[in-house]
């Protein structure tokens, strides 16, 4: 397979596309992240989140760990999106309980800050996948599929980004 040629309109268009295609993908996540709280949230927040932070703050590593499906992704995301609205906050002169706490405190108030990190990673794959695929398809074609992913309502649950992580380096190894 030959790589299709790169004009320099395209090298130059591409540095502008690349952020446009993170802040189109991102738009349609951020609305509504508070508007609903699925049955398993609670459970996914508290123990995928706040254990495994407080775990890691009490260098207990082994408690790092939780073993359901993805479990260290959504630990991970879930402690930044936990961190970072406890500093943010902090910054901003609101008075907060300290932060072993905060991270066991209301749901509804930890919702947003659990949501964000993956609405975020999701739009953060849209131009990453349409980085690869444009080294292997034309570019017009890379970017309409880029755009599909970016308004697909679906490619939002940790399913569909891990799926769209795990096909990002495929389209590296395929590349001319």
């Amino acid at each position: 397979m030959t790589h299709p040629p790169v004009s320099r309109i395209t090298h130059h268009a591409s540095r502008i596309i690349i952020p446009l295609l993170f802040l189109v993908a991102l738009a349609p996540r951020l609305p509504g992240l508070d508007r609903f709280l699925t049955s398993d949230e609670n459970t996914n927040i508290f123990f995928a989140g706040s254990d495994v932070i407080a775990a890691f703050l009490r260098g207990d590593f082994q408690g790092t760990y939780w073993h359901f499906y993805p479990g260290v992704t959504m630990s991970w995301l879930d402690a930044v999106g936990m961190v970072g609205q406890y500093l943010l906050a902090r910054l901003s002169g609101v008075s907060l309980p300290p932060f072993t706490e905060y991270i066991y405190g209301d749901i509804l108030s930890l919702v947003i800050a659990n949501r964000l990190p993956y609405a975020i990673l999701t739009a953060a794959a849209v131009p990453a996948i349409y980085w690869l695929a444009r080294q292997l398809l034309p570019e017009s074609i890379a970017l309409l599929g880029a755009l599909f992913l970016a308004f697909d309502p679906f490619f939002w649950p940790t399913p569909a980004l891990l799926t769209a992580m795990l096909r990002s380096p495929f389209l590296w190894y395929c590349r001319p």
